[in-house]
């Protein structure tokens, strides 16, 4: 069964901090959201080089998103996976097809703890029968 494990450095921005807004103040933040697509694209490619990914598309994953998080505040895990959407759309089509039901069949999110030196998200891909 294969594994790839991308890395992304810093803790994406949470759908809390756009609740109680007017939608055109949000439209016109969608700089995170492009610069998590980018983060995303340069952990496809560090992996490619470090061995980390073979290189093959997977057809079908389970995916396994760890935020190790800057400090101790509160977070909601939800809100921490809908910052992340612009990596995992990052991810397609070099890595899967796409992030439908049909190939991301489980996404699992865990607070793997607190490291204030290196705040990351390590997106683990299993391949599961398509």
């Amino acid at each position: 069964m294969r594994e790839a494990r991308f890395v992304l450095p810093g803790v994406p921005q949470g759908s809390n901090r756009s609740s109680g807004r007017h939608w055109s103040q949000l439209r016109s933040e969608r700089g995170p959201q492009r610069e998590w697509r980018y983060l995303g694209a340069v952990a496809v490619a560090h992996a490619r080089r470090t061995g980390a990914w073979d290189g093959r598309p997977f057809v079908a994953v389970d995916m396994e998103a760890r935020f190790w998080l800057p400090d101790r505040r509160r977070r909601d895990l939800d809100g921490l996976m809908f910052g992340l959407k612009g990596a995992i759309d990052a991810l397609q089509p070099s890595v899967i097809p796409d992030d439908d039901w049909q190939h991301v069949r489980a996404i699992t999110a865990v607070a793997a703890g607190v490291d204030r030196a290196n705040p990351r998200v390590e997106i683990t891909l299993r391949e599961v029968p398509a």
